[in-house]
């Protein structure tokens, strides 16, 4: 627990195989703290082994961490990653990743949403529209 709480300052992408062990282990305590630090760890090279957690784990903290990390990556990768959830994700993580997009602020993410609106139609164009009134407020 004590490597795991240390690893939430070490922005490598290295650390991301700690925090891998840590989700794996049984230990309720062990995992909460690698959850912990999975959550704040959001720096561009992170992205990759952050979605791949978010793609690979079972557990829904582990991946609402991830995808709650990558949704505070200013790039227009974890924008997309974002809009993705939004058509394939589980309801909490289609509300989690809206949210998310409503609140990121890399330069092209309105340019982002708005190339995916003009692409949809029925609910998920509806979700667009919301979610970019709500970034215009």
């Amino acid at each position: 627990m004590a490597a795991l709480r240390a690893a939430r300052s070490l922005f490598f992408k290295r650390t991301f195989m700690l925090l891998m062990k840590g989700v794996a282990e049984p230990d309720h305590a062990v995992r909460a703290a690698a959850v912990e630090a999975i959550q704040l760890l959001h720096f561009p090279h992170a992205f990759d082994p952050l979605s791949r957690l978010h793609r690979d784990q079972s557990d829904p903290a582990v991946r609402g961490a991830a995808l709650n990390s990558i949704g505070r990556i200013p790039s227009l990768e974890a924008v997309e990653y974002l809009l993705g959830t939004l058509r394939h994700g589980s309801p909490e993580e289609r509300q989690l990743a809206a949210d998310l997009l409503v609140r990121h602020d890399a330069a092209e993410a309105t340019g982002a949403i708005q190339a995916a609106l003009a692409q949809e139609n029925g609910e998920m164009q509806q979700l667009l529209i919301t979610v970019l009134r709500r970034r215009n407020r």
